[in-house]
């Protein structure tokens, strides 16, 4: 697949709303944004104007429009729940969707990116802030880890929230509409916590890609040739820690040569668990 089909293929979504110019203007400063490592917050004002305009009614009237002219299609900018505006597949996304507050039995759950969300509804919404301790490691899961308490805001018509990975957001009133403009993922892990007590639970592998990743080297290691030794040990540099341990246990079971060269740069990893577990591999090789 040729960089212009790649990128061509990225565009489908901020493509199908080219027509529509405050909204285009937010998904290229949006971009700028995020490739020169910016916060959201730059679009702001952008995302305010965009919000009084008539441009949210012109869009939905576009979707209505297509959904009526071919009842039975799946249309390329559903999905989810959401409609969405863009989606660079593991960069930006921009999309309209409906604030949903969660049951008092639902977990919370931290962010692994930066989003800005805007208001469409003459209601406004409310939504939570939990705080997260300033020491806060999201790449290494301990059970101390403990939420601030709720802070409870409201966001009204044609204004705008910024949602921070640092702190843990929550919807607290269902169905309005908002505007979500969500950065890439940074973070590997995505922290479940106790709505109760607000102790930290468990985590979650967070991004598709590095869930896909783990997937990949599973099978591999299962089922993969001489050629997929070579194809593993690559990955060793891959930002997310987890999918960096998956390359040692991978290789465990295809080659254990390459587990020993593997091990030798882990021993040295940032990541105390991964720097730790390949220590204690290397010197249980060496005892057998």
């Amino acid at each position: 697949m040729t960089h212009q089909r790649v990128f061509s293929y990225m565009n489908i979504f901020s493509d199908y709303v080219v027509e529509f110019p405050l909204i285009s203007a937010i998904i290229r400063s949006a971009r700028d944004a995020v490739a020169a490592n910016k916060s959201l917050s730059v679009v702001d004002e952008e995302l305010k104007r965009f919000l009084c305009s008539d441009e949210p009614v012109l869009i939905m009237n576009k979707c209505v429009a297509e959904l009526a002219a071919n009842p039975d299609a799946d249309p390329p900018f559903m999905t989810d729940g959401h409609i969405m505006l863009c989606n660079d597949f593991g960069g930006l996304a921009v999309a309209i969707g409906r604030t949903e507050a969660a049951t008092s039995q639902s977990p919370l759950y931290s962010s692994t990116s930066e989003a800005l969300l805007g208001c469409l509804s003459s209601e406004g919404f409310s939504y939570r802030f939990h705080d997260i301790p300033a020491d806060w490691n999201p790449e290494v899961f301990s059970l101390e880890t403990r939420l601030g308490a709720p802070q409870q805001r409201h966001c009204a018509w044609g204004e705008t929230v910024l949602a921070p990975p640092t702190s843990v957001f929550d919807y607290a009133s269902s169905g309005s509409l908002v505007l979500k403009i969500v950065a890439p993922s940074k973070v590997g892990l995505m922290w479940e916590f106790s709505r109760a007590d607000l102790t930290a639970m468990r985590v979650h592998a967070a991004t598709l890609q590095s869930t896909t990743v783990s997937f990949i080297l599973r099978f591999l290691s299962k089922y993969g040739n001489q050629d997929s030794v070579g194809a593993i040990s690559h990955l060793v540099t891959h930002p997310f820690h987890h999918v960096r341990w998956d390359v040692a246990k991978a290789l465990g079971q295809c080659d254990v040569e390459a587990l020993s060269i593997v091990l030798d740069k882990l021993k040295d990893d940032p990541h105390p668990h991964v720097r730790a577990a390949s220590q204690k591999t290397l010197a249980q090789m060496g005892d057998a």
